[in-house]
């Protein structure tokens, strides 16, 4: 591992440097107890942490034209399609601070799809939570007469 080491505020390969020091590219202090980045997960690993919610909706929509009962599903199907991009966005957020120098995730275009990240996931939440509110709503102060 420590072949991999990397200074965390920017990310300079650390490789053949002493354990502790000072990084030769932003002047950080750097040893084994302070925080450092880690080699990016293979893409699988990726893959499967921000794609399971869509795996978990493709088996819910899978399993009805072989004789799953619909009803049943729909909840399944509703809740992993609202967990898509409430965990890729947290998913995405964990894996950029353990493997991106805070200089480059905080500022430019990473920052921008950052931002633009947290709108999806804020829109995606109220888009499918809404319905959900009417619904309950409706249950508990009887449904409208038109």
């Amino acid at each position: 591992m420590t072949a991999d080491r990397r200074c965390y505020q920017c990310g300079y390969a650390l490789r053949g440097l002493a354990t502790t020091g000072r990084c030769p590219e932003c002047g950080a202090d750097y040893d084994p107890g302070n925080r450092q980045l880690e080699p990016w997960p293979p893409p699988l690993t990726v893959c499967v942490r921000i794609g399971w919610p869509l795996i978990g909706l493709a088996f819910c929509v899978g399993v009805i034209p072989f004789g799953g009962d619909g009803d049943f599903f729909i909840f399944p199907g509703y809740a992993f399609l609202l967990a898509a991009p409430i965990n890729g966005y947290f998913q995405v957020r964990s894996m950029l601070k353990r493997h991106m120098p805070e200089r480059r995730r905080t500022t430019g275009f990473v920052a921008f799809l950052r931002g633009l990240g947290t709108l999806v996931c804020v829109l995606a939440a109220l888009l499918f939570l809404l319905p959900l509110i009417l619904l309950g709503t409706c249950l508990v102060f009887g449904f409208p007469n038109f």
